[in-house]
């Protein structure tokens, strides 16, 4: 079967899953014309309009706030999609719960991870050669809980680095401005190499991740490189239980292949 994969706010995990597709025998196609079927990522986007013009089976996967519209376009936007769609796809295991009443239950659903890039994602330093300072690296966004992770490191202030990026930067800067060290946004092809400079990153701490397990492509693809996730309490740091073999486990481009072809192999066409 040939399937066209696309994304607008995705866009940077669209040609790690065509190289699954490719690996499970589908021929990915460069045009929504050429394509037997349509791998939708993030439905609330231009690619999502482009789609629903089109009238292909159609599968969307959804990644987080897509599944939160906030405006009325954007809700029937993905009214339509749904419609149209024969199958959905979600990357975290929190957004189970949104989509037990946005997605009808008559269609199927599949938990389909994004993939990490475990080659690329690795350790190449000893953890006695990092720097023994805490990484801030995921978007500061509010939904991440950003707050709480800042009242926790109070007294480690001054030992943690911060990406500066994210949409609600200038608020998390009222917080931390004047203790931590800001870093400029690093590039995608940099990041590893930022990540095995440190022993310890910071992890969101919204109620997703605490609870849920839902961890971000941020989260994951430090533990890649060897990371310790970690969190403060009763004044002392500690780490969550997770390793880059969970990461292995779960997001390594076999761990997701095996979920993407379930996914796809139930396309009706």
């Amino acid at each position: 079967m040939k399937v066209y994969i696309t994304a607008t706010k995705m866009g940077s995990i669209v040609p790690d899953y065509k190289r699954i597709a490719d690996s499970l025998g589908f021929d990915v196609v460069d045009s929504i014309k050429g394509a037997d079927f349509i791998h939708l990522n993030y439905p609330i986007s231009k690619a999502g309009l482009k789609v629903l013009l089109s009238n292909k089976p159609l599968l969307l996967h959804f990644h987080g706030s897509d599944t939160r519209p906030k405006k009325p376009h954007h809700l029937w936007l993905l009214n339509e999609l749904i419609k149209k769609s024969q199958v959905a796809c979600y990357t975290t295991p929190d957004l189970i719960y949104p989509l037990d009443y946005l997605y009808p239950d008559d269609k199927p659903l599949f938990y389909v991870p994004f993939p990490v890039d475990t080659n690329f994602f690795r350790p190449f330093k000893a953890d006695h050669e990092r720097q023994n300072r805490f990484l801030i690296a995921g978007e500061l966004h509010k939904i991440k809980h950003w707050e709480k992770r800042f009242e926790e490191y109070n007294e480690y202030a001054h030992l943690i680095d911060v990406i500066d990026y994210g949409v609600d930067r200038d608020y998390y800067k009222k917080f931390i401005d004047d203790v931590v060290t800001w870093l400029s946004r690093r590039s995608f092809e940099a990041m590893p190499s930022l990540y095995n400079n440190y022993r310890f990153i910071i992890p969101q701490a919204s109620i997703a991740f605490e609870y849920f397990g839902s961890m971000g492509r941020v989260e994951a693809e430090a533990l890649a490189c060897g990371c310790k996730l970690v969190y403060v309490e009763g004044g002392r740091v500690k780490e969550y239980k997770y390793t880059r073999q969970y990461v292995l486990d779960n997001f390594s481009f076999d761990a997701v292949s095996k979920k993407l072809k379930k996914a796809y192999e139930s396309m009706s066409i």
